[in-house]
């Protein structure tokens, strides 16, 4: 099949009747290393009219790619750098992140929308993310941070998907959540306190409170929905087990040119699509 793009699910609205929205992308959306960088990217594009679509687009069931798992992660554990070495294969597309999964998630929260739409609704958008383009052959979603608090949802949907689980020392994780701004260490910030309370029950007086108990919380959950398709991982031990644990559980074999690819990304800042180096 020979496909010069296919429209993705880019954002979902926040709202009472949520709708998805999709636009038409190139291959090359997924060499970013996060997917709505890329649906950015080309949005930002003048040759592109119309590229806005409201609602599902109807795909080819009978065509889509496999699913070969999930990751699921603590913030800033190397996530985005095991994304970028599974990408060194051709064969793998690796959906980063995504918001369309995220706005569907928010948007069951904030309006008390039932589990059955969510569940519904996750596996079209999932669904969507699987049609044939380029050279990929499978498809691993790495997920948003806190998405592990809706573990149990995702393993009712693709009940024998293998999952990974990345962790990091607390200490580590939070210092650097410290640092940054935006994803789930912004919620501290929010005009609301919905989203600290679901995720995090106990009051915190500062940042560095509330974001250890949220970091511990992601941990709990990972245990709490343990079963036979998890591989928990750890930063920065995950490199050195890359080949031999993390390729078998998602049943890959890359090539010797794909395992040195895999190894030249640790050279390179994992967040940034140029040739970035890592200090």
């Amino acid at each position: 099949m020979d496909l010069k793009s296919q429209s993705f699910p880019v954002h979902t609205e926040i709202n009472p009747d949520p709708k998805v929205i999709y636009q038409a992308l190139d291959v090359g959306v997924f060499d970013f290393p996060f997917f709505n960088e890329g649906a950015d990217f080309y949005a930002s594009l003048n040759d592109q009219p119309g590229r806005y679509l409201r609602g599902r687009v109807e795909t080819e069931t009978e065509n889509l790619l496999e699913i070969r798992g999930f990751i699921f992660h603590t913030s800033h554990c190397g996530s985005t750098l095991l994304a970028e070495m599974l990408k060194a294969s051709p064969k793998i597309r690796v959906v980063s992140e995504p918001e369309a999964v995220n706005g569907l998630i928010l948007a069951y929260l904030f309006y008390d929308l039932e589990m059955t739409w969510l569940e519904n609704q996750l596996r079209k958008v999932l669904e969507d993310f699987l049609q044939p383009l380029g050279s990929h052959q499978g498809v691993i979603f790495k997920l948003s941070p806190w998405n592990v608090f809706f573990r149990d949802v995702f393993a009712r949907i693709y009940p024998v998907a293998k999952w990974i689980y990345l962790d990091r020392k607390t200490e580590e994780v939070v210092a650097s959540l410290l640092k940054s701004d935006g994803g789930m260490e912004s919620w501290w910030d929010h005009p609301t306190d919905l989203l600290r309370k679901y995720f995090v029950r106990e009051n915190h007086l500062t940042r560095g409170e509330y974001l250890t108990a949220l970091v511990n919380a992601h941990r709990e959950q990972a245990r709490l929905h343990a079963d036979s398709q998890l591989l928990s991982m750890h930063y920065p031990e995950f490199i050195g087990q890359f080949e031999k644990e993390i390729l078998p559980h998602f049943d890959l074999k890359f090539t010797e040119e794909e395992l040195s690819r895999s190894r030249e990304r640790l050279i390179y800042h994992s967040k940034s699509r140029g040739k970035l180096i890592f200090s």
